[in-house]
């Protein structure tokens, strides 16, 4: 399992500074899985290389596995050692770290820069899907190319091979560069070596939250990088497009400007204000939100709610911890306000409510609905 990158341009050894690896000595690195060798296969003023070589035993990787005694030889006989999959992946992660997160101390300028980067990926399983390739890689602004080999040249039948080593090309950030090859090499490899749940969601975010948002084939990405997960790969692009339609901070020197602000508001904080609009219209003194949330609903505008008493009802015990005093906007109402605006948060299930409403079948739902029914009694 190799992979290399060879940087072209000027002064070219200092490469190495940004990857924190001395040219002149190879070093190995222990990971739970195998060994990691960093070296230097040509180092000049023009050009240089460094390689990250991964050394597995796929005895190591069955020696404790659950029910890997009765696994037969896959556990044993299987192209994890020799392919590049989520194994180079966490390799790349741990032993470049400082050059994945972009410092490069007294080298900054060259950390920051794009550079004539290329690289060689042996044996990515592709499953004929080359043209994925130029699909995803492409509008990252490099140049593909790969070489693909026959399964056995002795039977011509069994077609194609699974594997194919790929070489990209392009003007690119180091940084940007393994943040691609982090996420990209598990989606064409489809077979991660660990669980994948919610976690991997904020490791996909974290490595392609500048690039995936615009990539043409996002839905793809994070499908395949989620392991074909519906529900992860939905909540990491409504995550994504969620930060997207973040209003950008304003600069104090230039004064806004109208359009563009009606470009950025987001469709949910349209339908937000319509709502606090129609509330004020009607002089509502007693208001329920339904499903509210982490409070955004309240946190528009609060001194204008004439509402003296507002009820929140949620499920999400995520949300319950969103919703603060700060967030909703609470601290900002004067003394008077706090006194005749009252709030309550109720933790429950609207759809549960709803249904012991008419069967009365649970009290904790029951309660709740009596909680909300003394809170708005007492506001009138």
């Amino acid at each position: 399992m190799l992979l290399t990158i060879s940087y072209t341009g000027k002064d070219t050894q200092n490469i190495g500074f940004l990857f924190h690896k001395n040219p002149a000595r190879p070093q190995v690195f222990e990971l739970s899985y195998g060994k990691a060798f960093v070296f230097y296969p040509e180092v000049s003023s023009r050009k240089t290389t460094i390689a990250l070589l991964l050394d597995i035993d796929p005895v190591d990787l069955a020696r404790g596995k659950e029910g890997s005694a009765g696994g037969g030889l896959f556990d044993y006989v299987n192209d994890r050692p020799y392919v590049s999959s989520s194994f180079m992946s966490v390799a790349i992660a741990r032993v470049f770290g400082s050059a994945v997160g972009g410092r490069g101390e007294a080298f900054q300028t060259l950390a920051d820069a794009a550079l004539d980067l290329t690289v060689t990926l042996a044996m990515l399983p592709c499953r004929s899907e080359t043209a994925m390739l130029h699909r995803v890689f492409e509008p990252l602004g490099y140049e593909v190319s790969f070489e693909a080999f026959a399964s056995d040249e002795k039977f011509p039948e069994w077609r194609d091979s699974h594997y194919v080593n790929l070489t990209l090309r392009g003007q690119i950030r180091l940084a940007d560069l393994l943040h691609h090859l982090y996420v990209l090499i598990p989606v064409f490899d489809r077979n991660k070596h660990y669980w994948v749940g919610k976690e991997e969601v904020d490791k996909l975010l974290r490595h392609s939250e500048e690039w995936l948002k615009d990539h043409p084939e996002k839905n793809f990405i994070a499908r395949r990088y989620l392991n074909k997960s519906r529900a992860l790969a939905n909540l990491a692009l409504a995550r994504l497009q969620a930060a997207n339609d973040e209003t950008p901070e304003e600069d104090e020197d230039s004064p806004p400007n109208e359009s563009e602000e009606e470009k950025r508001l987001s469709l949910n904080r349209q339908r937000l204000g319509s709502v606090l609009a129609a509330v004020r219209a009607c002089g509502a003194r007693s208001v329920i939100d339904l499903g509210c949330g982490e409070g955004h609903l309240r946190a528009g505008r609060p001194e204008a709610m004439t509402s003296s008493a507002c009820a929140l009802l949620n499920r999400s015990t995520r949300a319950a911890e969103a919703l603060g005093a700060a967030r909703i906007g609470w601290g900002e109402c004067s003394e008077p306000q706090r006194e005749t605006n009252r709030m309550a948060w109720i933790e429950v299930s609207v759809a549960h409510c709803l249904f012991c409403w008419g069967s009365r079948c649970s009290p904790q739902p029951m309660r709740a609905i009596m909680r909300i029914i003394i809170l708005l009694t007492f506001a009138q």
